[in-house]
């Protein structure tokens, strides 16, 4: 319940912050914005979670994704546990080639880890509208 609530929180902050948000281009850049406008050809033009150059020593280690069609209306897919900052592997895979313009993806959960062992992880989310 806890979770669901949380999920559904996160939607409603993320669906007010996407008029705000300028379309992207180029790689999935986490940390200097949390919505992004992409294209499924965008989407596919790069695969890979970036971190912006603040974090130059920090690597992603693993994500959750999640997914919500424009079509099923209120159908809510995931979260999907995936490991390492690949967008082909997967369930992320699927939801990446399933998406329509419209479709919410919802990144979040995004551990990276720091190669300095001194320094603690971060995580981040990230919310993209398919255009």
């Amino acid at each position: 319940m806890k979770r669901t609530f949380l999920m559904l929180l996160l939607m409603v902050l993320c669906s007010g912050a996407f008029a705000q948000s300028d379309s992207s281009n180029g790689p999935l850049v986490i940390g200097d914005q949390k919505s992004f406008k992409l294209s499924k050809d965008q989407l596919k033009n790069d695969y890979i979670l970036h971190l912006v150059d603040a974090y130059k020593g920090y690597k992603i280690k693993s994500y959750q994704i999640s997914y919500k069609s424009k079509e099923k209306g209120t159908e809510f897919m995931g979260p999907y546990g995936i490991n390492g900052n690949s967008l082909a592997v997967g369930e992320a895979a699927k939801i990446i080639n399933e998406a329509q313009p419209g479709d919410r993806i919802f990144i979040e959960e995004i551990v990276a880890e720091s190669k300095d062992a001194n320094k603690p992880s971060m995580k981040f989310a990230a919310a993209i509208r398919v255009l």
